[in-house]
């Protein structure tokens, strides 16, 4: 039976509700058409439609899945547990366990991976012809190992070219791709998210908190980023994901409250509890946040306060620099 069109959110609402009102009203600013900004409802934006439901039955087959479904379901497996796993923050708690660390890190990961701009790039014709190049090597290794390779190896390097087109082409593989990453990272069997988590799992924690009612911290349609200090040019560089060489991760959880992981012990990796840093927000500070969101937006950012929103994309639209 043929299911029914789904909006799918591609930003869990149970984050975009902490920068919006009670009614879960608030305001967005398009970067592509910057003069206008308007309200609206965390659950008119950030969507797909049928965004996350496979659309070759060999997925499901592949992977033992019997629901279309599955991955809308399961695929943010934190969505009714965020405020608990960011509780320990809100709270003040000065000492967390590996475990409370790991988790947050562990949904942090989820949803840039979950993410439209994660499927952007898997569906970019050069991210493709890098996953056919890496999956053609294993098979060229495994054709020279035959006794048939001097029979083979010709007929397979005949039909590359042609495989190679049809492969970047198929509108549907980037898509594919994306949810079968997001299976395995669900099911822990993601080794680039694992790495990441292990990477992660050595940084020190910081709390930064606004106190007063005229500043806010925004989101966007790709909440998170990562920032390196490129100290030859006296600057803040940022990314979505450059986990190689960032030198901190930014993540505002509500419009009064982000956590920035920074620096980086091996012996954290290894430890139990850890302290957690907490601070009033300096100027530097919510600008560092704010043009790190808008940096990584594709299409909107999103504010509590339009006033607040209208000035700051006014004032940013001159140009930014965060300086080191």
């Amino acid at each position: 039976m043929e299911l029914p069109d789904q909006k799918q959110h591609y930003v869990p609402q149970a984050l975009l509700k902490r920068f919006a009102g009670e009614n879960g009203n608030f305001y967005h600013r398009s970067l592509l058409y910057p003069k206008h900004t308007s309200i609206t409802n965390t659950a008119k934006v950030c969507y797909g439609i049928n965004f996350y439901d496979p659309q070759r039955l060999d997925f499901l087959k592949k992977n033992g899945i019997d629901d279309i479904r599955y991955l809308e379901l399961n695929g943010f497996v934190y969505e009714n547990t965020l405020k608990n796993i960011l509780s320990p923050y809100e709270s003040g708690k000065r000492k967390i366990s590996k475990y409370e660390f790991e988790v947050l890190i562990e949904m942090y990961l989820n949803i840039k991976y979950r993410n439209k701009a994660t499927r952007n790039k898997m569906e970019d014709k050069n991210f493709k012809g890098g996953v056919f190049e890496s999956t053609l090597l294993g098979m060229k290794k495994e054709y020279e190992a035959s006794k048939y390779a001097g029979i083979l190896l010709p007929i397979f390097d005949r039909l590359i070219p042609e495989v190679r087109e049809r492969f970047v082409n198929d509108e549907g593989i980037g898509k594919e791709h994306h949810l079968q990453g997001l299976y395995d990272s669900t099911h822990r069997r993601n080794q680039a998210v694992n790495d990441t988590i292990w990477q992660m799992l050595g940084m020190e924690v910081f709390v930064v908190l606004i106190k007063n009612e005229k500043e806010f911290f925004l989101t966007s349609d790709n909440p998170g980023f990562t920032f390196y200090e490129n100290r030859d040019l006296h600057r803040v560089e940022f990314f979505n994901t450059d986990y190689g060489r960032m030198t901190g991760i930014g993540f505002p959880i509500s419009s009064k409250m982000a956590i920035m992981l920074q620096g980086f012990k091996r012996s954290n990796q290894f430890n139990g509890d850890r302290i957690v840093h907490y601070s009033t927000a300096t100027n530097r500070d919510i600008d560092l946040f704010n043009y790190g969101t808008k940096s990584v937006a594709m299409e909107k950012i999103f504010c509590e306060n339009k006033d607040y929103l209208q000035n700051y994309v006014l004032m940013d639209e001159l140009g930014k620099t965060i300086k080191i």
